[in-house]
């Protein structure tokens, strides 16, 4: 909720508001179908209080953080060990991509923002949300943490180890690198695979 500071003219509580849309957006490829996104949001940030001092990148931050706690809290309730470290393969599993970065598996930040962003082909973000629902729970969290939001290892980690469950507690950033470089692999063999070439735009 936004804090009553907003009516101390401070800042202007619609920004806050206004990335009602982004927040479902990030709701949607965290759990998937509208409904449980939209669950996973009023359950977030019903008892969230949001400063409208706060500049609106620094609002969005928080906001996010929030709702991937959210999301990971709801995927290990609903399957136990889902983000343990012990099911997370190491270094010997060898994935295909070797570089720690999305343009590894051949596609730009500019082109997943706008497969994301979906514009005028919905095509675009069905397809996405089709292959992170095939994901397994860990490393469609860590996909969207690490090409989504663009945060970095440790930080994906620090959420991981906080809201993941007790098994959880392990995770390293050496532990979300492989786990991004494991969903990335999945990324390429899917548009290497793809049916039709319009999973990325051109």
């Amino acid at each position: 909720m936004v804090n009553e500071r907003a009516n101390d003219g401070c800042g202007d509580a619609s920004a806050v508001v206004g990335m009602a849309a982004e927040l479902f957006q990030l709701a949607s490829l965290l759990v998937g179908e509208e409904n449980r996104a939209l669950r996973l949001i009023e359950s977030s940030l019903s008892s969230m209080e949001i400063d409208p001092c706060l500049n609106t990148e620094a609002a969005r931050e928080q906001t996010r953080g929030q709702v991937v706690r959210g999301a990971l809290r709801q995927l290990a309730a609903e399957e136990p060990g889902a983000f343990s470290t012990q099911t997370t393969p190491g270094t010997e599993a060898n994935p295909c991509i070797q570089d720690d970065d999305l343009e590894s598996a051949g596609i730009t930040p500019a082109q997943l923002r706008s497969w994301v962003d979906e514009g005028d082909r919905p095509e675009l973000r069905s397809g996405l949300r089709a292959w992170l629902e095939n994901l397994p729970a860990v490393q469609r969290v860590v996909f969207v943490q690490r090409a989504v939001l663009g945060q970095g290892n440790e930080a994906a980690a620090d959420l991981l180890r906080e809201s993941g469950g007790e098994q959880a507690r392990g995770w390293t950033p050496k532990n979300v690198s492989q786990t991004f470089r494991l969903a990335l692999c999945s990324l390429a063999n899917s548009l290497v695979h793809a049916p039709v070439p319009a999973v990325v735009p051109v």
